[in-house]
């Protein structure tokens, strides 16, 4: 058995990360779109359920949106969803004291955990 560790671990990690962006970048395999404020967000079901309990009860759990192509998410800006998306794809939060606010209460609503407490401590 051969066993891959360290670097070539790591590497490994960051080398699925870049694919699954790039796919994002290039619209492959897209099997969802959130909508906020009427845009849409082409993404993931696997991205969105890995990173949001939320989601990944949705998706699982046989609500309605199981089956829909495109999910509405109401009360959360648009912003705010493509912060959270470049999160989920890019390892990057890019908050500010504009958008916390609204960053946090989606990441709150989405059982984000990791970006709320982030969320929180940039408003202290």
């Amino acid at each position: 058995e051969c066993k891959i560790e360290g670097k070539e671990k790591y590497q490994h990690s960051l080398n699925l990360l870049n694919k699954i962006k790039n796919m994002k970048e290039l619209a492959e395999m897209i099997d969802v779109v959130l909508i906020a404020e009427g845009e849409k967000f082409p993404c993931h079901r696997l991205v969105l359920a890995a990173f949001s309990p939320y989601f990944k009860a949705m998706f699982t759990c046989g609500l309605l949106e199981c089956n829909q192509r495109e999910v509405v998410l109401y009360d959360i800006t648009a912003e705010s969803v493509l912060v959270l998306l470049n999160y989920m794809y890019n390892a990057a939060l890019e908050i500010n004291n504009a958008n916390v606010q609204t960053v946090a209460m989606a990441a709150y609503f989405m059982q984000m955990e990791e970006v709320f407490s982030v969320c929180q401590k940039y408003m202290m």
